[in-house]
């Protein structure tokens, strides 16, 4: 039976579901106060306006931007179960539910539960399974606190009752997480054979763990399509699908999801941000500044939210306002993200015309970064993006002589791949020899471009990108543009400005202008923090020659 109190309006926004405290005096029990929420949670999670979702206890709920949350305990009259929760207003403190339910004490938790979630929520969806013992295994593994013990408790689940979806679903997150590919492989095929008695939401939360194991983009956005139209007010369900179009260059279809987060949850920081992102990515600078002021508002001591702001002007070519945020940002924490707000605001200010005084703002940077390993080669990739290719080369020499055997290698990745650029392919194979001396990995992948560049046998992982440079650089470019189309559908909008640069250089000496001209619209920035900065260090001026030979304002 169920008694209850709710409050005269539906509230909108995510509620946090706590575990129920176990007060009967019987550990043996513990299961009983993580399943029922648990199951809450299921049943509830249909709701148009308010999202349910677990929380490990009030602090967190209050962290992760909850309006509302629900917490209990559980009792114990004779042979059976009593459950009391509140609904708790965490804005104003008011309680703005209570429920009380029962249950024998064998009898499993979804009598109760489904009474609790029915006065939470009146469309609330039947749980996955009525079979008490199912429940009860299940539960047991929720409280469980090493991989086994959960793993033998939800094959017991499994076993009372072999249709149980969220069973099947938990059991490959188990595994997943040990990374135990056999288990998970086999968790998911039994779960497959079972799926079509699954209920709708647990055949579709299983079917996204099921593509996220198997490493199946496709299938996961598939997945989570189906399971947004199931959980309707689950934010993170819309992000995650957000960031899936954005990495498929879907902009208009991510704008949409996010702003949907949105009208769920308006003050989401992280959603905001992420829409700033998808805004200029699909060509609206002001969707994009409109969000990301939004984000700075809610959250005006994060340096992030100018950074943002700083990052979509540059893309869109803005560089002065990408500047003004980019210092602000400084002002606000000098060491955010280890200084690399001053580095941006230089290549901004450089992207102005104003070579001196960008220059000033990059010596501040190498000032910032004291005792930097890297700071010769730093210098030397500002050098060279500058148009200042014969100092990069000396600069290069100079790191090239250190104490440092992979520094060297990493100096001579440099000098190979701008003798190549500048078209002396006689010194860009001997330094690319010494390149490929390099033992760690990272370097190696640059010595490997380099080798490709001159002309020699194309050692590592990144094969296709260094054979497509050497079609480039032998003026093959045709030869090229398959593999380079290849690589550029399968970049991150984020990080693809090498891949763009290359692939519309290839689509230009082809004959596809037009082709070629949309992949250079959006600009990108060259040097960052990472080891990989040389690659786009080293296309940056052709790119921004490729704009001014394919008319792009």
């Amino acid at each position: 039976m169920a008694a209850c109190r709710r409050a005269e309006k539906p509230a909108v926004g995510r509620l946090a579901v706590l575990p129920f405290e176990n007060l009967t005096g019987d550990a043996s029990l513990d299961w009983a106060g993580a399943a029922l929420p648990a199951v809450i949670i299921e049943q509830a999670s249909g709701s148009t306006h308010r999202f349910p979702y677990p929380a490990s206890d009030l602090r967190a709920a209050r962290l992760s931007g909850a309006l509302h949350a629900l917490e209990g305990y559980v009792t114990r009259r004779g042979a059976r179960l009593v459950y009391h929760a509140v609904l708790e207003n965490l804005a104003t403190g008011r309680m703005d539910g209570v429920f009380d339910a029962e249950s024998e004490l064998h009898a499993g938790v979804a009598e109760a539960a489904d009474s609790v979630a029915r006065a939470l929520e009146p469309t609330a969806r039947p749980f996955g399974t009525r079979n008490a013992a199912a429940i009860e295994f299940w539960g047991r593994a929720i409280v469980s606190v090493d991989a086994e013990s959960k793993a033998r408790e939800l094959e017991q689940a499994i076993a009372a009752d072999p249709n149980f979806g969220a069973a099947y679903t938990d059991l490959v997150e188990v595994w997943l997480a040990r990374a135990d590919a056999a288990r998970w492989a086999d968790a998911i095929q039994r779960g497959e054979q079972r799926a079509g008695q699954f209920n709708e939401f647990e055949r579709a939360r299983f079917q996204v763990a099921a593509a996220g194991a198997r490493n199946d983009a496709n299938a996961r956005r598939e997945a989570l399509l189906a399971l947004s139209r199931l959980v309707p007010a689950d934010i993170e369900t819309l992000r995650v699908l957000g960031q899936y179009e954005v990495a498929a260059r879907r902009f208009p279809s991510a704008v949409e999801l996010y702003r949907r987060a949105l009208s769920i949850e308006p003050a989401n920081a992280a959603v905001l941000n992420e829409l700033g992102y998808a805004e200029v990515y699909n060509g609206n600078l002001e969707g994009a500044r409109q969000a990301l002021e939004r984000y700075r508002a809610i959250q005006p001591d994060d340096p992030n939210a100018l950074d943002s702001l700083g990052e979509a002007h540059f893309t869109a070519g803005r560089f002065a306002e990408a500047e003004k945020y980019f210092l602000e940002g400084q002002r606000m924490a000098p060491r955010f993200q280890g200084g690399v707000d001053l580095l941006k605001g230089a290549q901004a200010r450089f992207l102005q015309g104003n070579l001196s005084g960008a220059d000033e703002l990059y010596s501040q940077f190498e000032k910032s970064r004291g005792g930097d390993p890297v700071a010769g080669l730093r210098r030397a990739q500002w050098l060279f993006l500058t148009g200042r290719a014969a100092q990069a080369m000396a600069a290069a020499e100079a790191a090239s002589k250190g104490p440092n055997p992979e520094m060297n290698a990493y100096a001579f990745c440099h000098l190979a791949l701008w003798s190549m650029d500048l078209g002396d392919r006689a010194k860009a194979s001997g330094y690319a020899a010494q390149a490929a001396q390099a033992r760690s990995p990272a370097i190696r992948r640059l010595a490997a471009l380099s080798v490709a560049e001159a002309g020699g046998a194309v050692p590592g992982p990144v094969g296709d990108l260094g054979r497509a440079m050497a079609e480039l650089y032998a003026r093959n470019a045709a030869a090229a543009v398959p593999t380079l189309a290849l690589l550029y559908e399968r970049s991150q909008p984020t990080i693809d400005g090498e891949v763009r640069t290359l692939y519309a250089w290839a689509l230009a000496d082809s004959g596809k202008r037009e082709e070629a001209k949309l992949l250079v619209t959006r600009y990108f920035q060259p040097l960052g923090l990472q080891e990989d900065s040389l690659l786009a260090a080293t296309l940056f001026p052709r790119f921004l020659a490729l704009r001014k030979s394919l008319g792009v304002n």
